[in-house]
């Protein structure tokens, strides 16, 4: 026994010179980095990076490391590989389209393909459409969703012509948008906005706003960037202008015509107006005047009632702008 405990002993003090002289290291946790960061993690302790197995994953985000063996903590000598396991990412598939399917056929399509499954419960609202029909779903139809995953979906339970909730459009893709909308039987009405910093092609405003009671055939009007030309699309400008430098106080009239030659004033409204006189103002004073149009249409600046300055807008293109000549300080307004 005494020769057993002295080996032991030994033994322990050998492995400890060992570990201690640098030819044996720890394992470090690699699992959950980013397989980049994993690597030089396992270079700068010592070790070698053996075959990377790759593997799809529900819940690992893609390029992260999934598991390692040999484990973490584990003390091996230097120079030892590790063999990382690296998620490739969700298994991704497409989304079937489940609208104006009964309920019953959207829940066998899905468990044709055998990839995604009916959350529930399922959410029903009063609509014109028939009962029982799908008339919304979500993801949408054509995104990719993981392998696995619930799609919810919205569906009719009659009711004609009482009102139902109007459904969160923001950030949905404007084509998903438009058949979202018609196919509740309400009327998209697209706005295009020049916004250089908002995502391209996706819904960023929406009126009515989500869980607001609509009937069929109102209009729903949606604000987007888009990359593409859209029939029918609205346009919403902001005209801008500054009065001239002046010691006297001018008075500032937009007035705008559109496409069929009618005519009306933009600003200043009554609620503008003082004492029921139409507001003045000092040189040097900025508008911005927004405006929405379709097509074409011509907006034009007065100051102290002679026109100044016009501005032609016709789809996408760049205003034409014509100035003519100020009057004079002082000049009797019109």
């Amino acid at each position: 026994m005494f020769f057993l405990a002295v080996m032991a002993v030994a033994g322990y003090y050998v492995f400890m010179r060992a570990v201690a002289g640098g030819d044996y290291v720890t394992v470090p946790a690699i699992v959950g980095m980013p397989f980049a960061e994993a690597y030089t993690t396992l270079v700068d302790s010592g070790l070698a990076v053996g075959e990377v197995r790759e593997r799809f994953n529900q819940s690992v985000p893609k390029s992260h490391v999934i598991s390692q063996r040999p484990r973490a903590g584990k003390v091996v000598r230097k120079g030892r590989k590790v063999y990382p396991t690296v998620s490739m990412g969700a298994d991704l598939a497409e989304v079937p389209d489940l609208i104006g399917q009964t309920q019953t056929e959207a829940e066998a399509t899905l468990a044709r393909t055998g990839q995604f499954t009916v959350r529930q419960p399922v959410s029903h609202m009063p609509h014109p459409t028939a009962p029982d029909i799908v008339i919304g779903q979500d993801p949408p139809a054509g995104k990719a969703a993981a392998i696995g995953a619930t799609i919810a979906l919205l569906v009719s339970s009659g009711a004609g012509g009482r009102g139902f909730l109007m459904p969160d459009l923001v950030n949905m893709p404007q084509d998903d948008a438009v058949r979202t909308i018609e196919r509740m039987g309400l009327k998209p009405v697209p706005i295009l906005v020049d916004a250089p910093d908002a995502p391209m092609d996706v819904v960023l405003e929406q009126t009515p706003p989500p869980g607001t009671t609509v009937r069929a055939d109102d209009e729903v009007s949606f604000k987007v960037r888009s990359s593409k030309p859209v029939e029918g699309a609205w346009r919403e400008i902001r005209i801008r202008y500054v009065t001239p430098e002046s010691w006297v106080e001018r008075r500032v009239r937009f007035d705008v015509i559109n496409k069929d030659g009618v005519s009306w004033t933009l600003f200043p409204q009554p609620k503008d107006y003082e004492a029921g006189q139409p507001p003045r103002y000092p040189g040097g004073t900025p508008f911005t005047i927004p405006l929405r149009f379709r097509d074409q249409v011509t907006v034009e600046v007065y100051l102290d009632g002679v026109r100044v300055q016009s501005y032609y807008y016709e789809g996408d293109a760049d205003p034409v702008v014509t100035r003519y000549a100020a009057p004079p300080e002082g000049t009797p307004s019109g």
